[in-house]
């Protein structure tokens, strides 16, 4: 099985269903992956389904307020 990312690729994620952040791979193992965050310190591990290649492409993801207010 190929792995979609390789230690040393710079992702992006969303962070807070509204930001684009961009991180660097750790590691990858079973799907998910350790990434280290370039714009502060520290780090995570996140599925592979929730990493993007490119900043377009998690933009693209990001879930637009319908304009339904959730609590009233």
């Amino acid at each position: 099985m190929n792995a979609l990312f390789s230690p040393g690729d710079n992702v992006y994620f969303i962070e807070n269903a509204i930001f684009v952040k961009e991180a660097q791979i750790v590691k990858c193992a079973a799907g998910s992956c350790v990434i280290r965050f370039t714009d502060r310190s520290g780090g995570t591990r996140l599925r592979e389904s929730r990493l993007f290649k490119t900043a377009e492409e998690a933009k693209k993801n990001i879930r637009r307020n319908t304009g339904v207010n959730r609590q009233q």
